[in-house]
Order: C-alpha cells, then structure tokens, then sequence
C-alpha cells in the first residue's frame, strides 16, 4: 500500500494534469520553454519561491449580490445587442481566433466583438472577480468602511486598468451592491475609474446603465442620484503616467485611488514593452498613497509565463520582485551570487493576501441559469494566481 506521501503526490500530479488540460482547451497549447540558461537573478529568484497548493474560492460570498443576478445583466446585454445566439457564436469564434494569436488590438476592434466577448468571458470573470474581491477581508472594510463614515465629503475612488472589459466593473458593483443593502439612506458614491487601450467607453457606459436600471445600488428615497459612477479612458497606462504631467482636475491621479486592479491585463503590459512596465510599477511606488490596496491577477499557467533573460518564468516573480522587496530576501538567501536589480526595484508594497494557483469553479445553478438562456455558452472553471498588496 502506498505511502501518504505517495498518495499527495500522485493527487498533485493528477491535479496538475488536470489543470494543464483544462488550460489548453481554453487558451490552446502552452508558449514554448527556452532552453537556454536563465540570467543569474532570475535564477537567484525561482530558488526563492515556493508554490503554493492549489486553493479555491467559493462560487460566492455573502458579501457580494446573488450569482443570477450578475448573469441576468449579461443576458440583458445579449438580447439588446444580438439578434441570435448564431449570431452570438459567430463573432466569439472571431474574437478566440485573435486571442489565441494574442493579437489583442484585432480581438476588440469593433463594439460587437466587445460584446460577444463580454458575454461569453466577462460574464465567467464577474463571477469569479466578486467572489475574489469578496472573499478578500481588506477589500471588504474598505468598501464598508467607507459607506457608513460620517465624512460626507470623503470619496471611494477605485483604477481598473485594463477593466474596458467590465468584468471588474460588475465584480465591484455587487459588492458595492450588497454592502448598500445595510445603508441604503447614505449617499456614499463609489467613482470606478477604467483605463483601457481598447475603445471600450460605449460598453462601459451600457454596462454602467444596466448596473443602476437593475437597481442593484439600493437608494433610499428612489428620488436619489444613481450612485454607480464610471469615468472611462481611453488611454495607454504605460504612457499616462510614466512621467506625463497630468493636464487638468479631471485627470486620474494614482494617488487617490483607494483600490487599483490589474486583472490578467499585467502579461499583456509586459509583452508590449517590458521596460515601460517596469517603470510604472516603479511610479505606483512612488505615487500611491499609504493604505491603498492593489489587486494582480493572472493565469496560473504558462499563458502568463515572461521572459526573464533566456528563460520564460511566470509573471508573478517580476511582480513579487519590483512591490514586496524581494531583493532584500535574495540578498539574505547567501547564494554568493551578486545580485543585478537596481536599487529602484525596491518595493514599497506589503503582500497582504495571495496565491500561486488558484480555483474558481462554477456551480451548477450559475451554469443551468446561463445555459438555459443562451445556447451552447458554457461558463469554464478558471485558475488563476492572485496577490493583494498594501501601501505602506
């Protein structure tokens, strides 16, 4: 009879193959392994990290609106914006075909494929990002906190970059939501500011609409402003804030944001200069304010993998390395090696909550829900890694 540590073993290996196969049959086979050797920091790093066992997050949290409710808004915008799920089909082939090919300028070039793929992935990762977001304690008190503080002049600002998609939005709104219901007489709006590349601001203006046509902020007399804001921009973040003066009082200021996401958008920032990347990190540390949350997530396999001088290594040790002081660790490691980061990669970040693979499944009644509504659009399981980082 096999040892117990056989037997995790072996139920590790199962879980990884698992995990390998539902990847490729969303995303396609993974990026090659160079084989040349890796640089000596990158090296000197993934000796330093240890992977986590794989987690899972609940379908959903009682801190966040029902899952029918965030699905029934992606079916209101299905039967607004399409006239078939034939039709529906066709465009999302469209858009799977650029993603997979990562040309993702092509993939979101025209509002019917934004469309498509806010009904077909967006709806997937509302679910899984408001179960996150309320499965996080700081998220949570921050958003509470800030709803019942007297300080009527006090405001809750939140940066989604790269959220042209709207998951994120829908994700915060039902939140933002379900807090509301214990303090539906205060007028405490939540600004949600979106930066994309993309041209998404008529899909983040519909999103926002449904938001507040569905009720889903509680407002005591009805007479009430809505109280779901979104200010979108459309704008490169590696350009806009990496040492661009901003312009006037309605420009976006890093330093008022009380929560920044980037949700599987950090891979895309570093394939497209990895430099520039690195700087606006840097810029976060330097501009944010004390006590702002940062929100990463990305997928866990290879798909966010990045290359670190002759070696692809995922993307979560770039980041760990630039915000949670990971120099000063390897320092400490004594490999004998000198290290090559710059003192500039110092972080200034405490790493709250995180990890390494992470499991959001999908319950039957979310999927009979959505499947009994639009044909043939099955809602994955996703796995993804995640950190949530403080400003110190």
């Amino acid at each position: 009879m096999p040892s117990r540590r056989i037997a995790r073993t072996q139920a590790k290996k199962a879980a990884l193959l698992q995990a390998q196969q539902e990847e490729a049959a969303l995303y396609g086979p993974p990026a090659p392994q160079a084989e040349e050797e890796e640089e000596d920091l990158a090296d000197e790093f993934a000796r330093k990290v240890v992977i986590k066992d794989i987690v899972a997050i609940p379908p959903h949290t009682q801190y966040q609106l029902a899952t029918d409710q965030i699905l029934h808004l992606f079916h209101r915008l299905f039967q607004s914006s399409f006239t078939d799920t034939t039709e529906l089909q066709s465009t999302i082939q469209a858009v799977k075909t650029d993603l997979y090919n990562r040309d993702y300028l092509d993939a979101f070039d025209d509002d019917a494929k934004r469309l498509a793929y806010l009904i077909r992935w967006s709806s997937l990762r509302a679910l899984s990002y408001a179960s996150l977001m309320s499965s996080l304690t700081p998220i949570v008190e921050m958003i509470s906190e800030y709803i019942i503080e007297e300080d009527e002049d006090e405001d809750c600002q939140c940066l989604l970059i790269g959220g042209g998609a709207s998951a994120e939005i829908v994700g915060l709104a039902a939140i933002y939501g379900r807090m509301k219901e214990f303090c539906s007489t205060k007028d405490k709006p939540l600004q949600i500011n979106v930066m994309d590349v993309s041209d998404w601001g008529s899909i983040v203006t519909q999103v926002t609409n449904e938001i507040n046509t569905l009720g889903w902020i509680r407002q005591v007399p009805d007479t009430r402003p809505q109280q779901f804001i979104t200010n979108y921009l459309k704008n490169d973040v590696l350009t806009y804030f990496n040492g661009v003066p901003e312009k006037d009082d309605t420009a976006i200021s890093l330093a008022n944001q009380k929560l920044i996401t980037l949700l599987f958008t950090t891979n895309e920032l570093f394939q497209e200069d990895k430099s520039k990347s690195i700087q606006f990190f840097q810029r976060m540390n330097q501009e944010c304010s004390p006590g702002t949350l940062l929100l990463i997530a990305e997928s866990a396999g290879s798909y966010s993998n990045i290359q670190i001088g002759t070696k692809q290594f995922p993307v979560f040790f770039m980041i760990d390395m630039l915000l949670s002081n990971k120099k000063s660790e390897l320092k400490k490691a004594g490999s004998g090696k000198k290290s090559k980061t710059p003192e500039a990669y110092d972080g200034a970040w405490e790493l709250v909550e995180s990890s390494d693979s992470c499991w959001y499944r999908v319950d039957k009644e979310s999927q009979d829900f959505y499947s009994s509504r639009l044909e043939n659009i099955k809602l994955e399981n996703m796995r993804f890694f995640f950190r949530l980082y403080r400003k110190l």
